[in-house]
């Protein structure tokens, strides 16, 4: 992602000895690559971010739709999902049959995060928090994502 801009504004209730309360400090002995980039104000440049949270929403097909074989999967969900191809429990006529699974439709959504919810990689970054979130997703809500 790009750099994210900075606008110049001066809130009036301020003292004048805050100059930038926001900006990290930088250790002069950083040289790391990511720190140098971020420095780098004359230059457009290409920069990490992070983002805060990770959600994966697990879509829920089962009360909906229940496929008989591979091929009667529209293309919508096949280009989603993975399949196990291994001998079934099931049996018909005596023979044992070949059974088809899918494994779950795990999607992960970015929806809610915004860019100014994004921080910044570099040198001044110790630490993070990552808020992980798992939910069911209906498949009717997952399609209009």
């Amino acid at each position: 992602r790009k750099r994210k801009k900075l606008r110049d504004v001066k809130s009036l209730l301020d003292t004048p000895s805050s100059e930038h309360p926001d900006a990290p400090a930088v250790d002069p002995e950083d040289d790391s690559v990511l720190t140098a980039a971020s420095l780098n104000k004359t230059h457009e440049q290409l920069l990490l971010y992070m983002k805060p949270s990770l959600t994966l929403q697990v879509v829920d097909m089962n009360p909906l739709i229940d496929f008989p074989t591979r091929d009667s999967v529209p293309k919508q969900f096949s280009d989603h999902m993975d399949w196990y191809e291994g001998e079934g429990e099931g049996r018909e006529g005596g023979v044992r049959m070949m059974q088809e699974f899918y494994y779950p439709i795990v999607y992960g959504s970015e929806f809610w995060i915004t860019f100014a919810s994004l921080k910044e990689v570099n040198g001044t970054l110790k630490e993070s928090q990552l808020d992980v979130t798992y939910e069911p997703v209906p498949l009717w809500k997952w399609q209009l994502q």
